[in-house]
């Protein structure tokens, strides 16, 4: 005798009250007791399932990091990332420079790019840095600049580490750089803005003179 109900089963009768669900998602009761189950889908890399105190969760970001790209200097007259890396994906982004080094005295630039490193932005930034010698006691003092963003000085052999917050990248407003510094008796804080409204898609970091002999550049995107 042929089956002459109703097909799918529904949930009364013991099963789903569907057909089929999407590949790998995430299988939730219906929205009463009885009604067919419901698919929370599979989301995107590195997002969180939220609950909706009752409704069907959705995946959000978790505010986690995205390891994007991580450069090593040697000799290297600059460090850039290019628009592969900074994408409408992510409005924001971390930098993590490490054991930072040069051929010569000099400090660290950063610059911004509207067209993929072709040319780079050289004038309407704003800020500097504040920092504290720490080994002689010195009251904090400032450097500031208007064609790029100041990062730090150093003497040759010396190293420093960063971590540097970029926002507002791909939103089209003020793009801002915040972060902090260390190297020996020193400590620094971070802060620059460009204020023409632009979108970034290249960032460059150079010294002043010389070369970065040494030093890890580590990109993130940040999940919002």
């Amino acid at each position: 005798m042929a089956y002459e109900g109703p097909n799918p089963l529904p949930v009364p009768s013991g099963m789903t009250g569907n057909a089929s669900f999407t590949a790998n998602g995430i299988i939730c009761g219906g929205i009463t007791s009885t009604a067919a189950f419901q698919s929370a889908g599979t989301g995107t890399a590195g997002q969180l399932l939220t609950n909706n105190a009752g409704a069907l969760p959705t995946w959000t970001g978790a505010g986690s990091l995205v390891l994007l790209n991580s450069q090593n200097a040697s000799s290297s007259a600059s460090i850039a990332f290019s628009s592969t890396y900074l994408t409408s994906t992510y409005n924001n982004y971390i930098v993590v420079l490490s054991n930072v080094q040069y051929s010569t005295s000099s400090s660290l630039e950063l610059v911004f790019s509207t067209n993929n490193g072709s040319t780079y932005l050289a004038s309407n930034y704003l800020g500097g840095t504040l920092y504290n010698q720490t080994s002689a006691g010195v009251a904090w003092g400032n450097l500031v600049a208007t064609t790029y963003c100041y990062m730090d000085n150093i003497g040759t052999g010396q190293y420093n580490n960063f971590v540097i917050y970029l926002e507002n990248f791909t939103s089209n407003l003020y793009p801002q750089v915040s972060g902090t510094s260390n190297r020996s008796g020193y400590m620094e804080l971070l802060s620059c803005q460009n204020t023409a409204n632009n979108i970034i898609n290249n960032i460059k970091f150079l010294p002043a003179a010389g070369t970065i002999t040494a030093g890890t550049f580590t990109l993130f995107g940040v999940l919002e």
